[in-house]
């Protein structure tokens, strides 16, 4: 039997967090439903005391999302954990995510504590890549991710946060599978796996795209 991994996705709370990617509770919910299209195991939807905006978009996206947990983030606080759990009341599977600083610094100088009474983690990663990576390399290893919907979900998200993806990002920029060297649109016409491990249909893209450029050859042209 193959490993289930379970994917925990953030967007909805760390990824909002980024400086100009607020989203309003309606965008909030539009996403949700996509990242539970896509798979996701976890919606990570908001840190509720923070603000009556984030407390009132948990309490949607709950209402809103069926079989994905919804998790709320949470200071070590009793009252964060108190709002969070009220704000998860309408989910039908709910999740308490308590954070704390957990680098040299924080521990030392904002908790005044020690490394071996903090643990909770190593940070995000890149959910694209790494539902790629267990479907390309064959690791044994599954994931609840619908591939396909990669591409749409990542052009969502870049839209409605009004941050673009920059074009060389793997899987998801708009050069991810554009060919303008010579030497690699000779290798990706005659069979596409000598420059693209990855088929762009997986990640819901049509095609690779071929650019002609001063480093075009006679086999591109």
């Amino acid at each position: 039997m193959s490993d289930r991994l379970y994917i925990f996705d953030t967007t909805l709370r760390d990824g909002e967090q980024v400086p100009g990617c607020q989203l309003n509770t309606v965008e909030k919910i539009q996403v949700a439903r996509q990242l539970e299209s896509l798979g996701v195991d976890v919606i990570e939807a908001g840190f509720p005391i923070s603000s009556p905006g984030d407390f009132n978009s948990v309490i949607e996206i709950s209402k809103a999302v069926t079989w994905p947990t919804i998790c709320a983030l949470t200071r070590a606080v009793p009252k964060d954990i108190d709002c969070a759990a009220e704000a998860l009341a309408y989910a039908k599977r709910k999740r308490i995510h308590t954070g704390i600083g957990t680098s040299d610094s924080h521990i030392r100088y904002k908790f005044n504590s020690t490394r071996e009474e903090i643990i909770e983690r190593a940070g995000n990663t890149s959910e694209e890549e790494i539902a790629m990576i267990l479907k390309c390399h064959h690791l044994d290893i599954q994931t609840n991710i619908n591939t396909q919907k990669i591409a749409a979900t990542s052009r969502m998200v870049s839209s409605l946060m009004n941050m673009p993806v920059q074009a060389n990002k793997a899987i998801v920029g708009r050069n991810a599978f554009a060919h303008s060297s010579g030497i690699h649109q000779d290798g990706v016409l005659k069979n596409a796996e000598t420059y693209e491990i990855i088929n762009p249909k997986d990640v819901g893209i049509d095609d690779n795209a071929i650019i002609l450029t001063a480093r075009s050859g006679h086999a591109a042209l």
